[in-house]
């Protein structure tokens, strides 16, 4: 039976997904996801046949029951690896994926909901409320494994609610006026490697993810 790595730490711990073909999450809320169209198994950053999945970009996702710890939260911390070409070209929409979609799939845009993760291009944009988001300056490598953090932490000053790693390194505080002190109770579907909204899942990751 699959063991929880030793370098995931294990306290406050809400889901892992390891990503190694399948959905299984080793935490210990059970949120095993769905693979959805087919994500491919792939090699992972340790050179493993079946470590990671590839998302097609064109309708590869992930189907979570649903989140429920990220409900009117006020801190988490989100960790992934992700290895792109970072162009997205199958999205109809524009050249971004996004990588975790907590969100609400009736057309409610506006005022606290969940939480976005998109790249689009080489930047990271993070949604927490409806109609706003956050570009970061940093950016990310193109067809290399980068391993990403971000931080929130709602009872921080505005401006340093949001902080983000890559590759181990403290990047910066994201910022933008509306990063409200605890995300919203609106969010009614979790997806990992898309976005869900209100003409359903959208705006599918094209890359490899790991866990």
């Amino acid at each position: 039976m699959a063991q929880l790595p030793a370098y995931v730490p294990n306290e406050n711990l809400v889901v892992y997904w390891p990503l190694d073909g399948n959905g299984l999450d080793l935490g210990p809320n059970g949120h095993t996801g769905l693979l959805m169209n087919g994500p491919a198994t792939a090699v992972d950053r340790f050179g493993n046949s079946s470590g990671a999945l590839y998302f097609d970009g064109i309708d590869d996702f992930i189907w979570v029951d649903f989140l429920s710890e990220l409900q009117g939260a006020s801190a988490f911390t989100l960790s992934y690896w992700l290895n792109s070409s970072l162009e997205f070209p199958n999205n109809p929409n524009g050249a971004y994926g996004t990588v975790l979609g907590h969100w609400k799939h009736d057309g409610q845009s506006s005022g606290p909901i969940g939480v976005l993760v998109t790249h689009d291009d080489n930047v990271i944009y993070t949604g927490l409320s409806g109609n706003s988001a956050a570009a970061s300056a940093a950016v990310v490598g193109a067809d290399v494994w980068n391993h990403v953090v971000l931080r929130y932490n709602g009872g921080a000053p505005v401006e340093e609610r949001l902080a983000l790693f890559i590759n181990g390194q403290f990047s910066e505080f994201v910022n933008y006026p509306s990063i409200p002190a605890q995300l919203g109770s609106e969010a009614t579907r979790t997806y990992f490697g898309a976005a869900c909204g209100p003409t359903g899942t959208a705006d599918y990751a094209w890359s490899y993810l790991d866990g």
